[in-house]
């Protein structure tokens, strides 16, 4: 009896542990999409600016 309510415990410790890590993996994606979106538009604001660099960089 004390071995099944031992793996029980063990069993609740690992679903917290698990559902920890998937919330964690889940806030870590989210930050990484905000990275994308933010090169995005980086890269977009420069290729805008492409010409205006040219020509400075020409004259």
């Amino acid at each position: 009896m004390a071995e099944r309510q031992a793996l029980s415990c063990d069993v609740a410790q690992l679903v917290v542990t698990q559902e920890q890590n998937s919330r964690e993996l889940n806030q870590a994606m989210l930050r990484l999409a905000d990275a994308q979106v933010g090169m995005a538009r980086l890269l977009g604001s420069l290729d805008e600016d492409r010409p205006t660099i040219l020509r400075k960089l020409s004259t």
